[in-house]
């Protein structure tokens, strides 16, 4: 019976707090009783609206925001309920909400429906209702992993940008331990500058010059045996990263 006393004192023009109140005070809803409106109306600055309420249920109640000017229209069917909306000029822009209960007497109880409501749009274009959801993607054919073998590293640079960093990191992968430990594995390594010339008198990046679209020298491509490139990008900077780039390459 609290909701049949509360649905009897409320006012249509109070703010949507109410509705709080009521589901706060009502533990079961029934939805055989329900409020059906527009999703949205667009309006016009000094112009007027109309939103129609369809609802199953004993009674109804709404409310409106204090911005917008409503009132019910006339009609000699009590289930026929039409609201007239005038959007004052002064209404700023933006999204307006009237919402609206329904309750059904069930027994000695009012049973509420679902919340109804209506955006009045001012100044833009109602809001798309959002579409189903897409679904999932199905995964895609496993990669299978590289094939573990030796591998051709090589380092393609510009000397007259070479930094004493990069020196020291180009002569440890000729000289130094790093290096006799990846020709240990079977690996070799070429440290060539951009005007290097191969054994056929071409220059040596011109050969892998479309592996390193968009990749700024110093840049490493490890191929494998085939020549096929298992690695490409950006030069490590230290060998550390130089072996870890190898490994994970399947060297």
């Amino acid at each position: 019976m609290q909701a049949v006393l509360l649905l009897g004192v409320l006012s249509m023009r109070k703010m949507p707090g109410f509705l709080l109140a009521i589901l706060a005070i009502t533990p079961t809803l029934a939805w055989a009783q329900t409020v059906t409106m527009p999703q949205s109306v667009l309006a016009k600055r000094g112009r007027s609206v109309q939103v129609e309420i369809v609802y199953d249920g004993d009674d109804l109640k709404w409310t409106t925001p204090p911005e917008l000017d409503v009132f019910r229209e006339w009609s000699d069917d009590p289930k026929n309920v039409s609201l007239r909306v005038l959007v004052p000029p002064e209404t700023p822009d933006g999204s307006y909400q009237i919402s609206a209960v329904t309750a059904k007497i069930v027994g000695d109880n009012a049973k509420l429906s679902k919340f109804g409501s209506c955006l009045i749009v001012v100044g833009g274009t109602p809001p798309v209702p959002p579409g189903p959801p897409e679904p999932p993607k199905p995964p895609g054919p496993p990669v299978p992993p590289t094939p573990a073998g030796s591998r051709i590293v090589m380092i393609f640079h510009e000397s007259g940008q070479q930094t004493p960093a990069q020196g020291i990191l180009f002569n440890e992968l000729q000289s130094g331990a790093s290096g006799t430990y990846l020709r240990s594995k079977g690996h070799k390594v070429h440290i060539l500058d951009d005007d290097s010339v191969g054994s056929d008198g071409r220059p040596a990046l011109e050969s892998w010059a479309k592996h390193l679209t968009g990749i700024a020298l110093p840049a490493i491509v490890i191929a494998d045996d085939n020549g096929k490139v298992v690695h490409k990008g950006p030069c490590p900077a230290t060998t550390a990263d130089v072996l870890d780039a190898v490994k994970a390459s399947g060297g």
